[in-house]
């Protein structure tokens, strides 16, 4: 029973362990509240999706690092997931939003109701 292991998922996820514990992501001031999801676009850059409504790219390969803020919305988000393509990024709200970003252009695609 149970989930096979999949690598690429941890290694995904001990990369960002590794990069959220840097010096450089600990000094980077991202979010207002908490970071509620958290994906890997390459090597040190990173979207996270926050409590207070933010979406942010985090490129950890300058210093200082580079903070964008990609979008900011009145929802409180819960989930970001990054499509098996690497082509689409989903986000996923508490007030029962999907929306649903192109990961190269970082630009909103669609708004759904859940």
């Amino acid at each position: 029973s149970g989930y096979p292991f999949q690598p690429d998922i941890y290694n995904g996820l001990y990369a960002a362990y590794e990069a959220v514990n840097s010096d450089k992501f600990n000094t980077t001031s991202l979010h207002q509240g908490a970071i509620k999801g958290l994906i890997s676009l390459g090597p040190n850059i990173f979207i996270t999706a926050g409590a207070d409504g933010k979406i942010i790219k985090t490129d950890l390969n300058t210093d200082p690092p580079i903070v964008t803020t990609i979008d900011s919305h009145p929802y409180v988000f819960q989930c970001i997931a990054l499509s098996q393509d690497k082509k689409l990024i989903a986000f996923g709200s508490e007030e029962g939003k999907l929306l649903i970003y192109d990961a190269t252009s970082l630009k909103k695609i669609k708004e759904l109701n859940a």
